[in-house]
Parts: C-alpha cells; structure tokens; sequence
C-alpha cells in the first residue's frame, strides 16, 4: 500500500474511472520502467504499434494549417515520429491522455501539442505547473509557472494563478491557498517588478473572488507560520500557502 495519500487518491481516481494512456517516448529507460509499473497497478497504457492505419493519420494532419504545402514524403516523416503520431491519435479521440517529456525538450512537446491538438480557447496562454507532495507524503503544493512563460506581465500572472489553482484542486482535493511570491513582502522593497505582481493580484481578486490568496510574499513568509507571524501583520494565509506564483522562470 502506497504511503502517499495524494498518489493514492490519484492512481484510485484513474481506476476508478479508467483512461486510455499513451507514452510515446518508448526509448527511455525511465518510460518503460514507469510503464509496466502502472500496467501492474491497472492502467490502460496503449502501445503506439498497434495504431497502424498510416494513412488515417496523414490525412488527418493534412487538414492542420501548420502542414499546408508540405509534400507526401514530409507527411510521412512527421507521422514516423512517435510523438507526433501519439499526438494524432490524441487528437482523433483514440486515447485520453498523453505524457512526454522524458527525452523531448518541453517546448518541443509544447509547439508539438499546440499544432497539433491546439489549445482550450477559453485560454489565452499556455503556462505549467509543478505537483509536489512532501516526503511524509501528508502535504502538496503546487509551483507555477516553472517551465513555459519566461517573463509574464501582470495578466499573464492572474491566468497562471488561476490555471494552477484548478489544477492544486483537481489533483490534491484541497482549496488552493495561493501566494504571489516576490523578492518583496506587503511593500518592503519598491521595484517595478513588484508592481507587476501586485497589479497581478488586483486582476486576480476582481476575476476570483472565491480564491483565496495573498502576496506579495517572500517565499519563506508564503510556506513558515513562524516567519509569516513576523514578516506579515494580519496574514491571510498564515504561512500555509499550498500554490506558489513565482514571478518569472529564473525565481522559479
């Protein structure tokens, strides 16, 4: 019995209501370890072999506006690519789910999954979150955005705050406590940097009010009851911040 309460509600959840995955990046040593782990705890992992109409997934990428005037042969190649195809076959409703990463560069992943499946239109911005749980596995937290927008303004910010607010819920089943982190607390420092995140937070607060957050927040004043009761009068989150908004990648 796993020890983690969060992989525990995660691997339940998926069994409870069964997925069809696909991991493409079949090469890595740390893929087909993962895969056969979750195929003995009862995932559906599909393999991309036994995907064979070739010509259904060329065609299906002939109508992407990214492929316009490419040439039989380039079609071909593209399809050869094993995320690529996974990607098709994503996109045809024939999987539910697709993880990659391992040996492909995130942006490749990225650019790759925009062209291909495209992007929720009720989103503006495409951003990552970071699921982490503590080692006695009792607490999660949740970091964004790590891993995409390299310097984002004050909107940019709010969406991320909200985007890893629903994700913190989805995965953890907790109520996000969200913290807009900064090198600055409540106005200790004056920097314009600082004015970007505090112009985040009033964007955030006007489009979800329900969420409850605060900021700006040095990280240790965000996550330690102690140096939050002697950095923050009168905190909201009192130190126990689950969802952390990091200000740019390189903070991050």
């Amino acid at each position: 019995m796993l020890k983690n309460k969060y992989i525990e509600k995660i691997i339940n959840k998926v069994l409870d209501n069964p997925q069809r995955l696909i991991l493409p990046e079949t090469d890595d040593s740390r893929i087909k370890k993962a895969k056969q782990k979750m195929i003995n705890i009862g995932f559906n992992i599909l393999d991309l072999d036994d995907f064979k109409d070739h010509t259904l997934y060329i065609n299906h990428i002939k109508n992407k506006k990214f492929t316009q005037n490419w040439t039989a042969k380039m079609l071909d190649e593209y399809i050869l690519n094993p995320l690529n195809k996974a990607l098709v076959i994503l996109d045809l409703g024939d999987a539910d789910c697709l993880v990659a990463g391992a040996s492909t560069s995130t942006s490749e992943v990225i650019k790759r999954s925009i062209r291909i499946v495209g992007v929720d239109p009720k989103s503006k911005w495409i951003s990552s979150s970071f699921f982490l749980t503590s080692a006695d596995g009792d607490r999660s937290y949740t970091y964004a955005d790590c891993g995409v927008i390299p310097d984002p303004d004050s909107e940019q910010l709010a969406s991320i705050a909200y985007e890893a607010s629903n994700i913190h819920k989805l995965i953890s089943g907790d109520d996000p406590k969200v913290a807009f982190l900064s090198f600055s607390t409540k106005g200790s420092a004056q920097h314009y940097t600082v004015k970007k995140i505090q112009k985040a937070m009033a964007l955030f607060a006007k489009s979800h009010p329900n969420i409850l957050y605060e900021g700006e927040l040095q990280f240790d004043a965000a996550i330690n009851k102690d140096i939050s009761k002697i950095k923050v009068k009168n905190s909201i989150l009192k130190g126990e911040a689950n969802t952390f908004i990091f200000p740019d990648l390189n903070s991050a």
